[in-house]
């Protein structure tokens, strides 16, 4: 990694080993530094302290502002209204922008002691492939039931997410090689220290990486050693040590001839792979090879005039609800005719009118027919509709029948 004097993620100093006082007064730098990436995150001027005009415009940190909240509020409001199929796909095109914004730019990523190793590239390719799921998931519930959806996009997920798991593991392993890539001398010329939280304990502990500079092709190049330690340096400042480095990446140097292979690490990391790989093919599986539409046909009742019962369960899986969340009416329609414009208009029983948005949907309608029309508990948006000519409702909801004078209670 590119070694930046000034980056805020981390302290530089040329101490091998640090006393309680340099460990407290590294913490408080970075803090300091930390609160001073914050608040300039938030300062919308156009000049620094010293005057000069800054490099990043105020509308280049308001524009990102703005649209976060954008989408934000926009997976909000659409969870809220009762429509979680939009709320989840703006989420995922959010996602899939991110990814591809990555993979178009290809910056260079911030020193990360737990950095995986792959290429900006690579990770907006894991980014982008994750936001692609959310978007398709929505389009493809339109096709198929709720339940086969969210088993597909599961496995989708957890596959992807082996698949990069196996990459990290064997990239890590081969840069680790004492070796890999070409070597050249380099000398140490300090260490960056920077903090990383224990995932079981969530203690933060100091983690130290020598700076070398060194020469390819007469270029002089200073970066940060790819392998962090939580022990102080091995490396003195002012010695000089034979190091590996990324035939592609002549800023991706690693001091290896003193490391140990992590070979558990190493096989942990596969089988973890391997239990997400198992867990990704068993969803895709499961899900493509059940079917679970039309109101789970695998436990659909059919009666003796030739209508299938549909159960307050069946409606719940089709619509992705709890039971208390829709109510069920029923409506007939009682006319069908064309407005000035050439518009076909459908009149139900209650006496609401509603405008047909294609030729489809007007076929489907035909005066006298009878319904069943799934609705939010809430706010009363339609949700679901069954034919009453298939269908018959055999839960234990009552249904409101629909008309012009009351809204009566019937039976099947």
């Amino acid at each position: 990694m590119r070694f930046d004097p000034d980056n805020p993620k981390y302290v530089f100093g040329t101490k091998q080993i640090l006393t309680y006082d340099d460990r407290k007064a590294v913490r408080k730098q970075l803090f300091q530094q930390a609160m001073d990436t914050l608040r300039n995150a938030f300062d919308l001027s156009a000049f620094d302290e010293d005057g000069r005009r800054k490099t990043n415009s105020p509308a280049s940190r308001i524009i990102p502002l703005i649209v976060g909240l954008s989408v934000m509020f926009g997976i909000v409001i659409s969870a809220v209204t009762g429509h979680p199929r939009i709320a989840i796909g703006i989420f995922g095109g959010a996602v899939l922008l991110i990814g591809l914004s990555v993979i178009i730019t290809n910056k260079e990523s911030e020193y990360d002691s737990n950095n995986t190793g792959l290429k900006p590239w690579q990770n907006g390719l894991w980014i982008s492939g994750v936001g692609a799921i959310g978007v398709i998931g929505p389009v493809l519930s339109n096709f198929y039931s709720v339940t086969q959806v969210i088993l597909l996009a599961m496995g989708s997920v957890f596959s992807l997410a082996a698949l990069l798991m196996i990459i990290i593991q064997f990239s890590n392993r081969k840069k680790q090689d004492p070796d890999y890539g070409n070597k050249v001398e380099g000398e140490c010329i300090g260490y960056i220290r920077t903090l990383e939280s224990n995932s079981d304990s969530h203690i933060s502990h100091i983690i130290s990486a020598a700076v070398f500079e060194y020469y390819i092709d007469g270029e002089k190049y200073t970066a940060i050693d790819g392998n962090s330690t939580w022990d102080d340096p091995v490396t003195p400042v002012g010695s000089t040590v034979e190091l590996n480095v990324n035939p592609s990446d002549p800023y991706d140097v690693r001091y290896n001839q003193e490391l140990k292979p992590n070979r558990a690490g190493f096989a942990a990391g596969l089988i973890f792979a391997l239990i997400f790989a198992a867990a990704g093919g068993f969803l895709i599986w499961y899900g493509a090879s059940h079917d679970f539409s039309e109101s789970s046909k695998n436990s659909v009742v059919q009666r003796e005039d030739g209508r299938y019962e549909i159960t307050d369960s069946m409606i719940s899986d089709e619509i992705g609800r709890k039971d208390d969340e829709w109510r069920i009416e029923y409506y007939s329609v009682t006319d069908k005719f064309k407005d000035e414009n050439g518009n076909t208009i459908i009149e139900f029983s209650d006496g609401s009118l509603h405008l047909s948005p294609d030729k489809e949907t007007s076929d489907s309608y035909t005066v006298g027919m009878h319904f069943y029309q799934i609705v939010d508990a809430e706010n009363g948006n339609p949700l679901l509709i069954y034919s009453a000519e298939k269908f018959v409702y055999a839960g234990s909801k009552k249904v409101k029948e629909k008309t012009r004078d009351s809204s009566a209670d019937i039976t099947a």
